[in-house]
C-alpha cells in the first residue's frame, strides 16, 4: 500500500476485532485506523465483555500508534463513554446519517459536538476499572428490569456480594486503595440497599401489580443514579489523589 500513502491516503482495518481479522495485519499492513466493529459498540453501555474488548482494542492502537475509530455510534451516551475509554473517533447516526455528497458540506457548516461530548475527556488507565463496573451495574439493573416484567427460570445474583460490581467492589485491591476515601462506605451502602430492594421484588414477582413492579422499578432507578454518582464522585477522587501523589513524587 506505498503507492496509497504516496497519494495522501489513509487505510483501514473494518470491523476489528471479528471475522479475519488479526494482529498479523497489525504488523504486515500499513493501515492507520482500527475500526471497532459495531457489534461491540452497541453493547458497550451494558456489557462489561464488548466494554472489555472497546479498551482492549483501544490499548492496542495506542500501542501499535493507530487511530481507533468506534464503528455506529448510535447515541450520545454512547460517544461520551467512548472518549472517557479514549477513543477520539467515531462515526454512526449520533454524529451524522448517510447523505448524498452534495449535502456534506452544509452538514460540517452546522454540524456542533454535543456538549457531554466537549466536557469529557479520556479517563486515566487506573480509572478504567470504574468505568467497567458502572457498564456491569447498567447489566445489572437490565437483568434486575426484565426479570420483574417476565420473571425467567434462571436466578439472579441478589446477594451484593456475588453480583459482578460487587465483587469488583470487595476485592483486597479494590478495598486497599479507596477504603479511606469518603465515597467508599456510602457506595457500599447505596449497593447494598440496591440488593435489599432488588431481592424482595424479585422475591415475589407474580405477586405484585404492574403499578407496583412500576413503583419499586422506579425506587431503583433512582437508587442506582444515587450510585453512579457517587463512584464517578470516587472516581474523581482518586484521581485527584494520584495528581497528588505524583506530584509529590516529582517534587
Amino acid at each position: 500500500m506505498p503507492w496509497l500513502k504516496g497519494m495522501g491516503m489513509e487505510c483501514a482495518l473494518d470491523d476489528f476485532g471479528t471475522g479475519y481479522s488479526s494482529l498479523t495485519f497489525l504488523k504486515q499492513l500499513t493501515a492507520h485506523t482500527l475500526k471497532i466493529d459495531q457489534s461491540f459498540v452497541c453493547g458497550m453501555l451494558d456489557d462489561a465483555e464488548n466494554a472489555n474488548i472497546i479498551n482492549t482494542v483501544l490499548g492496542l492502537a495506542r500501542n501499535f500508534e493507530r487511530r481507533a475509530l468506534a464503528e455506529d455510534v448510535e447515541t450520545e451516551a454512547h460517544g461520551y463513554a467512548l472518549i472517557e475509554f479514549g477513543c477520539q473517533f467515531g462515526q454512526g447516526y449520533a454524529i451524522g446519517r448517510p447523505m448524498p455528497a452534495d449535502r456534506v458540506p452544509g452538514w460540517l457548516a452546522q454540524w456542533r459536538v454535543p456538549q457531554s461530548w466537549a466536557n469529557s475527556q479520556p479517563v486515566s488507565p487506573r480509572s478504567i476499572p470504574f468505568l467497567l463496573a458502572e457498564v456491569e451495574h447498567h447489566a445489572w439493573l437490565k437483568q434486575i428490569h426484565t426479570y420483574a416484567l417476565q420473571p425467567a427460570p434462571q436466578a439472579l445474583p441478589s446477594d451484593s456480594q456475588n453480583c459482578r460490581f460487587g465483587r469488583w467492589l470487595n476485592k483486597p485491591g479494590t478495598r486497599m486503595r479507596l477504603q479511606n476515601m469518603p465515597e467508599f462506605d456510602p457506595l457500599h451502602t447505596l449497593h447494598q440497599a440496591l440488593h435489599d430492594r432488588a431481592s424482595a421484588l424479585l422475591g415475589s414477582p407474580g405477586k405484585c401489580h404492574a403499578d407496583q413492579i412500576a413503583q419499586e422499578l422506579g425506587n431503583l432507578a433512582i437508587l442506582s443514579q444515587n450510585l453512579l454518582a457517587t463512584l464517578r464522585q470516587l472516581r474523581t477522587t482518586q484521581s485527584a489523589a494520584e495528581r497528588g501523589n505524583s506530584a509529590f513524587v516529582e517534587l
